[in-house]
């Protein structure tokens, strides 16, 4: 009997299979227009908003965004 393969991300939790990421899949840090829009974001977050920083958060294991860090 074979194992099943797990579609869970140990790490970050993003379920691979899930049919809406599907249609619409995340942020990967393996992909460069996703990284150029990532950095887009936090510097419209900081021109607009005046924090002193953000910066995306990348899942070590899957490659895709957990979250952005901003500091005010």
């Amino acid at each position: 009997m074979s194992k099943k393969k797990s579609n869970i991300c140990l790490t970050c939790g993003h379920e691979h299979n899930d049919e809406w990421h599907k249609e619409h899949p995340p942020l990967n840090k393996s992909n460069k227009i996703d990284v150029k829009l990532t950095k887009e974001y936090c510097k419209n977050q900081i021109r607009i908003y005046t924090h002193k920083n953000c910066k995306p958060i990348w899942c070590d294991e899957c490659q895709n965004i957990k979250e952005y860090l901003v500091n005010y």
